[in-house]
């Protein structure tokens, strides 16, 4: 069953730069609706994305199995650019 989207809800624009503020925005929203669920928590992440990017993300085994830390170590591989922001960047 497809959840219900609200017009306000956080979107990623497939811009790396974007990425670590859309996961921080879908953790403030799963925080306050105190979903804690890996695999819910997983599902919502994965629903405000390009349909492109949603079938690539679902495909990852992390998300398979439901593993919400190992998906965002994932995240940070296919994407370095959010280590770096995390890191400090020179530029």
């Amino acid at each position: 069953m497809p959840l219900a989207l609200s017009p306000s809800a956080p979107r990623w624009d497939g811009q790396a730069r974007n990425l670590r503020t859309y996961i921080r925005l879908v953790e403030r929203m799963l925080a306050a609706t105190e979903i804690t669920d890996e695999q819910q928590k997983l599902r919502w992440l994965t629903e405000y994305v390009d349909p492109d990017i949603n079938d690539q993300w679902t495909s990852f085994e992390e998300y398979t199995r439901g593993d919400w830390d190992g998906f965002m170590s994932r995240l940070k591989s296919e994407y370095p650019e959010i280590t770096i922001e995390e890191q400090g960047s020179m530029d």
